[in-house]
């Protein structure tokens, strides 16, 4: 089977909430630290992959990207909402972009 970035962020996306509670289900403070380090730099990957290749942005939407973003979302951390409502931004941004509006 053959990955592409976008497939492995976007599965690094779905990993996010399970890897911030411990085995019994609560929150570890430094385990939040190093998954919210984590969502920063796959946001920050995809929202750079989204800007350079309209291609890029129309697979990504045609993915399992919403499920991947509330896996994000669950995790509780305030950093972690910010960062998916930045790139949720950017691809709003980019999908109007080239709207015409007669």
């Amino acid at each position: 089977m053959r990955y592409y970035l976008k497939d492995v962020l976007l599965r690094s996306l779905h990993h996010v909430s399970k890897s911030s509670t411990d085995a019994t289900g609560t929150h570890n403070v430094t385990n939040i630290r190093g998954v919210t380090t984590n969502l920063s730099v796959v946001t920050g990957l995809l929202s750079t992959l989204c800007r350079g290749s309209a291609k890029v942005t129309y697979d990504l939407l045609r993915s399992d990207l919403p499920d991947a973003l509330e896996s994000a979302l669950c995790s509780g951390d305030e950093r972690c909402v910010l960062d998916i409502m930045r790139f949720l931004d950017l691809l709003i941004v980019l999908l109007f972009e080239g709207l015409i509006i007669n």
